[in-house]
């Protein structure tokens, strides 16, 4: 069984409609669960009238992206856990999909489909290697060699949050997602740590789906970086130590300074 988890922020029409599709093409889910993040706009509210079958959670407080999936998770039935996005629309059923790409192999830990532009194109850092310091300073996820097998299936060190599915048992056994983050960065972090124990991380691009992207913050485009940064470098001290992220943050300053110019 699949369980679907969305968290949404102040995005309640465009959960709406992603919530439309999943119940359009995704029949074969049979749970879906919408973590509210306190919104400002009653989408607490909007979403229980118009989505009475969803289970939805409603925090006091905006407890960041990896907290409420979390708890998301926390409340799930199914054996496979379904992360969306709130702004991502389904296009087929990608259900039976994931399923098969999970259920079948015993040492894949994460399975996430293609994700496509409003135009329909390829997002890029959909997936990628595992980020270093130069990666990071220039703040370029690099997307890296792709292990692709003749069904589509492209084995990477991590998928995006935007879209990712995993084993729940797998999921439990690694703690879910650090809450340290509060967005950004902790589905890189998922992966890793789920690679440590010895699964795999694939991408199929036999399904795809739509992903607007940044929806929830609009035009703030100062608080995104704030947070953005702060996600970096925690990831990089857990995974790279104090002494490496002071080397990415006096690294990080005259890049900024070259791009303004």
């Amino acid at each position: 069984m699949v369980s679907i988890i969305i968290v949404n922020y102040n995005t309640k029409r465009t959960t709406a409609k992603c919530l439309k599709s999943v119940f359009a093409y995704c029949t074969s889910a049979k749970e879906v669960i919408v973590v509210d993040n306190n919104s400002s706009d009653g989408s607490g509210e909007f979403l229980e009238k118009n989505f009475p079958s969803v289970k939805i959670l409603k925090n006091k407080k905006n407890l960041g992206f990896a907290r409420a999936n979390n708890q998301g998770a926390a409340q799930a039935r199914g054996d496979i856990l379904f992360f969306l996005n709130s702004d991502v629309l389904i296009q087929r059923n990608i259900i039976s999909v994931i399923e098969e790409d999970l259920y079948q192999y015993n040492n894949r830990g994460v399975a996430a489909p293609s994700l496509l532009t409003e135009q329909r194109v390829e997002q890029e850092h959909s997936h990628g290697d595992f980020p270093g310091l130069f990666s990071l300073v220039v703040n370029k996820l690099k997307t890296g060699k792709k292990k692709k097998t003749k069904d589509g299936i492209i084995e990477t060190d991590w998928v995006s949050g935007a879209a990712l599915a995993v084993k729940k048992r797998v999921y439990d056994r690694v703690g879910g997602f650090d809450e340290g983050f509060f967005m950004y960065f902790e589905d890189i972090d998922l992966c890793r740590r789920i690679k440590d124990q010895g699964y795999k991380v694939i991408q199929d691009k036999r399904i795809s789906l739509i992903h607007r992207g940044g929806v929830s913050f609009g035009n703030a485009y100062k608080k995104k970086k704030q947070y953005y940064y702060r996600s970096q470098d925690y990831y990089f001290t857990k995974n790279h130590g104090k002494m490496a992220t002071g080397s990415l943050k006096a690294l990080r300053y005259p890049c900024k300074l070259f791009k303004m110019k």
